[in-house]
C-alpha cells in the first residue's frame, strides 16, 4: 500500500484511488470486471491492487478468493 508521507503526496498515494473505487463498486462484481471497467483510473494493475488492499484492510470490502467476487461490507 502506498500511503501519504513526507515524500509521497496524498494525490500520489492509493487513498484517492481507493475512494474512487469504493464509489463505483457494486455487490458481486468480480475483481477482473472492476479492473477492466475502471482501469483508466489506475496507472497500472499494481495501483488497482493497492486500492483493493486498502479497502480490504479497512473492512470496506470482502473478497471471495475462490470466485474473485467482491462484496461491499
Amino acid at each position: 500500500m502506498i500511503l501519504p508521507n513526507k515524500i509521497i503526496s496524498l494525490e500520489d498515494s492509493c487513498l484517492p484511488r481507493a475512494a474512487k473505487l469504493l464509489e463505483v463498486l457494486k455487490d458481486n462484481d468480480t475483481v477482473q470486471a472492476v479492473y477492466l471497467n475502471h482501469k483508466d483510473v489506475f496507472f497500472d494493475v499494481s495501483e488497482f491492487i493497492d486500492a483493493l488492499d486498502l479497502l480490504f484492510v479497512l473492512r470496506k470490502i470482502n473478497v471471495n478468493f475462490t470466485s474473485g467476487v467482491i462484496q461491499l461490507a
